[in-house]
């Protein structure tokens, strides 16, 4: 039997208090426009036609600013791939927890769902994450 993620009265509030539905679609498009934004550093259809042009008129600065662009480009991308994993790690977490406290589903359910083991739902239902201040 699952132990209750309820939390006691005195207690640190938790993530998932407050949580509505409507703010587990918000807080997942929040991920997807920050997935988005580091896409953007990379697809950009003006740094690709600067390059294009710096090639075919051979000038070298161009050419140098261009590599010295991508290069700062893929490097704020690392840094924001790491920034969203550890956003998107929280909310798998919390969103577990509104699974299993607001919509009712088992923890075997949220597992399979998720595609994570019952022992780490388990492991979240008796550890909820805390409100971020």
């Amino acid at each position: 039997m699952a132990q209750s993620t309820e939390p006691p009265a005195d207690g640190p509030e938790l993530a998932v208090e407050g949580l509505g539905y409507v703010d587990v679609g918000i807080r997942l498009r929040e991920l997807s426009d920050q997935l988005r934004a580091l896409s953007d550093l990379i697809i950009d259809e003006k740094l690709d036609e600067n390059e294009r042009r710096a090639y075919e008129f051979g000038v070298i600065e161009a050419i140098e600013d261009n590599e010295v662009e991508r290069l700062s480009r893929f490097r704020r991308t690392l840094s924001g791939l790491g920034t969203y994993r550890r956003n998107y790690h929280y909310w798998e977490r919390v969103i577990a927890e509104y699974a299993l406290t607001e919509m009712k589903y088992t923890q075997r359910d949220t597992a399979h769902l998720l595609g994570v083991g019952l022992s780490t739902i388990n492991r979240w239902a008796q550890n909820p994450v805390r409100l971020e201040n």
